[in-house]
């Protein structure tokens, strides 16, 4: 390759010959980068085209380095630079955020590695494209950085967003910044694109080596532990519902139908004011199904009544004994039935007794020789008492 320059000589060179000798410096200075062989007097950080090959080299100084080969490494850090998260004008500026002075992070990487290995099969489509076994979309987004295991290795970037057909189970991607070859066999994916590093608690449940029958906990900020979930716990996790829930924990609780006196006025959840209101057979099944019409039977087809126990002290069923010696005239309790049967009512009354008169008293004598006292008490008999609402469950 030539390397020979003209020299212009003061009182020598006519003007005439001024443009060839230029022309012909400019001519040894385009062999100098480019040409089918490489400069034979090479300095550091030369550039050269060979243009026998089109392939792009630089003189580190002892070897011509093939530049070409870091090609789609350069494409791929300067699409990541124009992509990386921030504001800041500079790349200098991002970077100040996270690194300090000496290099070191300024907060935590993600746990584990960055790069992560595929598990499952991949397989050459084209020099742009593979797939891999099973759903990968999740994987595979616009962006996400990844690296080609195959006769030429490979960094670039997946170029938009992944497809799967379920019928082949087969995730098909699309890279740019590198060509996958036909020894492709095995591919590598970065952290997903625009990544927050994991906060402390998240890096300490991360790092977590989970086993069968253990259960993480927190010992403090950033700090988890393992216990043994035992088979009462797996039980316990696995219910349903409360209701079961409160079953594996031998939690007892009220009966559909049970009574109960509340101290407020407003009932609490699960449970009705006992006011013989009609309510629905449907969104009470429940209690419909444990008092049925025994109170009212509502409109006859979608609701049934609520007991009315509103102002009523409330007595033991007799079932029999002489402790109620009315029981047999008991009246009706919502639905026909009378007599000695839970529910049926009493009217108030006097117990038969005697009276005696005290000395200096009156005594007035009507017609028909009748006896009269003057009128005492109030509107009814009744003992000390406190009122609270009375309940149903439903």
């Amino acid at each position: 390759m030539s390397q020979n320059y003209n020299a212009l000589e003061t009182g020598v060179t006519t003007f005439g010959q001024l443009y060839g000798i230029i022309n012909a410096n400019m001519e040894a200075i385009r062999t100098f980068f480019s040409g089918t062989s490489f400069p034979a007097n090479p300095v550091q950080w030369q550039p050269c085209l060979r243009t026998d090959t089109s392939r792009f080299y630089i003189y580190d100084g002892s070897t011509w380095q093939d530049f070409t080969a870091y090609l789609p490494a350069y494409l791929a850090i300067t699409s990541e630079i124009s992509t990386a998260r921030g504001a800041a004008a500079s790349l200098d500026a991002r970077l100040d955020v996270a690194l300090n002075e000496d290099g070191t992070l300024k907060a935590a990487m993600p746990a584990g590695s960055w790069w992560m290995t595929e598990a499952d099969t991949v397989a050459r489509v084209d020099s742009s494209t593979f797939t891999v076994v099973g759903d990968k979309t999740a994987i595979y987004k616009a962006n996400r950085a990844v690296y080609l295991d195959q006769t030429t290795d490979a960094y670039g970037y997946v170029s938009s967003d992944s497809t799967y057909s379920a019928g082949s189970d087969l995730t098909t991607v699309t890279v740019r910044g590198c060509t996958v070859d036909t020894g492709l066999t095995g591919v590598q994916y970065g952290q997903a694109p625009n990544n927050t590093p994991m906060s402390a608690n998240e890096a300490a449940f991360s790092a977590l080596a989970g086993s069968a029958d253990k259960l993480g906990y927190f010992t403090g900020s950033g700090t988890m532990a393992l216990t043994s979930l035992t088979s009462f716990m797996r039980t316990l996790l696995d219910d349903a519902d409360a209701a079961t829930a409160r079953a594996t924990l031998g939690i007892q609780t009220a009966p559909v139908g049970s009574l109960m006196y509340w101290p407020t006025e407003t009932p609490p959840d699960g449970w009705l004011e006992r006011d013989g209101s009609a309510i629905s057979r449907t969104t009470y099944a429940n209690l419909f199904a444990v008092i049925g019409t025994t109170y009212g039977a509502g409109d006859g087809s979608t609701t049934f009544n609520l007991p009315d126990d509103r102002g009523l002290f409330e007595r033991g069923w007799a079932h029999g004994s002489t402790n109620d010696p009315d029981r047999a005239s008991r009246t009706n309790r919502g639905d026909g039935t009378t007599g000695d049967h839970v529910g049926t009512m009493q009217a108030d009354e006097f117990e038969s007794h005697s009276s005696h008169l005290k000395s200096g008293g009156s005594v007035n004598f009507g017609a028909a020789g009748s006896l009269t006292y003057g009128a005492l008490g109030g509107n009814e008999t009744r003992p000390i008492n406190r009122a609270y609402m009375p309940i149903i469950k439903y």
